[in-house]
């Protein structure tokens, strides 16, 4: 089983989501249509433009399948707090 890849910040899930689309060669449109989201989000999302809410990032992230950790970082919290959030889909 590979790695999960590890987010650790929005700018994290954009290079995901950049890297995966571009490593499977899909245009932003066929990707965003993938997750029910318009060519404009992807790109606005992929830009910096737009800080979507989390919902939106983990269904994009979630079209391209595999294993992905999510940790909270910087934040003062409990220790038995803390989100490690693994998700795993059989897209691929």
């Amino acid at each position: 089983m590979p790695s999960p890849i590890l987010i650790y910040s929005i700018n994290d899930a954009r290079c995901f989501v950049r890297a995966e689309r571009r490593r499977r060669k899909l245009s932003q449109s066929f990707a965003a249509g993938m997750a029910g989201y318009t060519q404009k989000w992807l790109s606005d999302f992929e830009s910096g433009r737009t800080d979507p809410p989390f919902s939106m990032v983990l269904r994009m992230m979630r079209t391209f399948g595999g294993n992905i950790s999510v940790q909270l970082a910087n934040i003062e919290m409990e220790p038995e707090s803390e989100l490690d959030l693994e998700l795993e889909t059989g897209l691929s």
